[in-house]
């Protein structure tokens, strides 16, 4: 509901200078015009195309450190035995760094895979160091996987990891271990 307010002349003639105090003030109730209803949307055909929904977000592409690994995981399946000498006789060959790619990437807060886990062990029951590289995204802190791999009994079965340390590459985007780099610890 409107209301306006105004100030009407008290006789219907034209007031004079004189008369223009004797106005008094009134007010007016308009009636309200009622609002126009919004236009309903056209249905949309039942054969027409629908919308497609948006992307998921999803975390960016990024190469891997290693574009040429030594050793690649994808190529041994289950078979841990050929994997363990393939990567002994990689070691244990005069080359000062040996790359191994991960075909299936386990979360850095997870346990790696039992066919690396077991020489990441060894290299800390050598007394070697386990240290990270993130490559594609700013690093969130040091891993709480660590402690459960370094606190493992060791095992004696695999001599060749004995004088590398090895370096983790992590995925930034989503915090994934895709490769391993085992290095040759300089000498004493």
């Amino acid at each position: 509901m409107a209301v306006a307010i105004s100030s009407v002349p008290t006789s219907a003639q034209q007031a004079g200078p004189e008369d223009s105090a004797r106005t008094t003030r009134g007010v007016i109730i308009l009636k309200a015009e009622p609002k126009p209803e919004p236009a309903p949307a056209p249905a949309p055909a039942p054969d027409a195309p629908r919308p497609a929904p948006p992307p998921p977000v999803m975390p960016p592409k990024c190469e891997r450190p290693f574009a040429k690994a030594d050793i690649r995981t994808s190529r041994y399946g289950e078979d841990a035995a050929k994997f363990d000498r393939d990567l002994a006789r990689k070691l244990n060959g005069a080359k000062q760094e040996v790359s191994v790619d991960i075909a299936a990437p386990w979360p850095a807060e997870g346990d790696p895979p039992a066919m690396v886990g077991r020489w990441l062990e060894e290299v800390k029951a050598s007394g070697g160091k386990i240290t990270v590289n993130e490559y594609c995204r700013k690093s969130r802190g040091f891993f709480s996987f660590f402690n459960k791999l370094f606190q493992r009994k060791p095992v004696d079965r695999l001599e060749a990891v004995r004088t590398y340390d090895a370096v983790l590459q992590i995925n930034g985007a989503d915090q994934a271990v895709t490769q391993v780099l085992f290095r040759r610890r300089p000498a004493p």
